[in-house]
Formats: structure tokens, sequence, C-alpha cells
């Protein structure tokens, strides 16, 4: 049977104080010699996480950034916004993306991404706050029409493509700021 989260986190602090209570019991501090301590009172509230309750890795965390920045470009070429790239990317990245929206809207295009992924976050410096992914991808994207979003010319069979992605923490949120393009057939 699964219990609701806020039961669970009831039932451990009602544990919690009830092992506090047999542990510190009357008896222990009703001793000869024994000592208490007194506590400052914290406005702090204690956080008690659930034993079993995955923690994430910054791995994971810089995946899930890397997969959110694909996101937000996927949507920004095809509906042809900008609005929402700051999100995920920075830099020299978020540049080029805004000059490759304003350039398919001077041609009178958009595009759908179409990726397949295989990627693998190669180095995280958390003190530094950077990270570097490095992803082998097939691509099968192609142009539409901006309005119809009908292909304008014959969709691709796809292309291996190699890249490298170098992200940076902003304000607790990873972000893409530069990528290179090692290989692509």
């Amino acid at each position: 049977m699964r219990m609701p989260a806020g039961a669970l986190l009831g039932i451990t602090l009602a544990l919690s104080i009830a092992s506090l209570t047999v542990a510190c019991g009357k008896d222990d501090l009703n001793r000869e010699g024994a000592t208490t301590a007194t506590t400052p009172p914290t406005t702090e509230t204690p956080v008690v996480i659930p034993a079993g309750t995955p923690v994430r890795s910054v791995q994971d965390i810089v995946s899930d950034a890397y997969l959110a920045y694909w996101d937000a470009y996927t949507q920004a070429v095809f509906k042809l916004d900008e609005s929402r790239i700051g999100e995920t990317m920075t830099g020299p990245i978020l540049e080029r993306t805004r000059a490759e929206i304003a350039d398919l809207r001077q041609r009178g295009r958009a595009v759908r991404i179409d990726v397949e992924h295989r990627f693998v976050v190669v180095d995280v410096n958390e003190q530094a706050g950077t990270a570097t992914v490095v992803d082998e991808y097939t691509n099968r994207s192609y142009l539409v029409d901006p309005v119809t979003k009908q292909p304008t010319g014959t969709i691709p069979a796809g292309s291996r493509v190699a890249d490298t992605y170098f992200m940076i923490r902003m304000d607790e949120r990873w972000k893409v700021r530069d990528g290179v393009r090692s290989t692509g057939n």
C-alpha cells in the first residue's frame, strides 16, 4: 500500500519524537552527574526526507538542464519565438540561437527538430559551476513553413552528429553556454 507523502512525513516525525523521548527518558535526566543541555529556539523547520527517497546527483541535474535546453531550442526554432530561450542558454549559444531565429524569420522558414540523443555528462566542476556534455545524436531535422508547419523540402534520413556542450551554473540553474561540433556526416 502506498501512503501519501504527508502521512509518511507525519509518521516519520512521530517516530522521531517517540525515539527521542525513549532515548532521553526521565530516568536518564535525574541521574546523579547528568547534565542537560538547552538549545536556543530556532525558527527553522527540520526537513525530514523519507527513507528510500533517491538523492539526485549533479550529473542528473545537469542532464535534465541539458534536455531542457533542447526542449527550449526545439520550440524556439519551430515557433520562431525566442522569449524563453534565456531560461536554458546564455552567452555565445544564446546569441547564435537569436541570430538563427532572425534568419529563419527573414527566409520565411521554421525548423522541426527531430533528434535522437545519446549523450553523457563527461565533466562537472561543482565548485566552478561548469559542466561538459558530449552528445552523439542522430539528426533528422528539417525546414517547415512557419504557418502551416508543413515540410518545405524532403525529410532527411538522418545524419550522425557529435557535439560538445559547455554548461555553466547561474543563479542555481544550469544553462548551456556554448557548443562545438566535433563531427557530422
